[in-house]
């Protein structure tokens, strides 16, 4: 799944906090740097996971 953008009210400690739940291969060190990717607009590569991208969604993280 891409993430390919956000709205302008995103959460991005709760993103921080969703990413962590359901990545867990990744480091903490890896999780900020996509989440720091994500604020500067440029699109991230994340695992395709169901829950995941709802919760994205929730969180006003726009998807492709």
């Amino acid at each position: 799944m891409l993430v390919v953008g956000y709205k302008a009210n995103t959460n991005f400690t709760e993103v921080t906090r969703v990413i962590k739940k359901h990545c867990s291969n990744f480091s903490a060190s890896d999780i900020k740097h996509i989440v720091e990717h994500i604020k500067e607009g440029n699109v991230v590569k994340l695992p395709d996971d169901f829950v995941l991208r709802e919760d994205l969604e929730d969180l006003n993280v726009r998807l492709d």
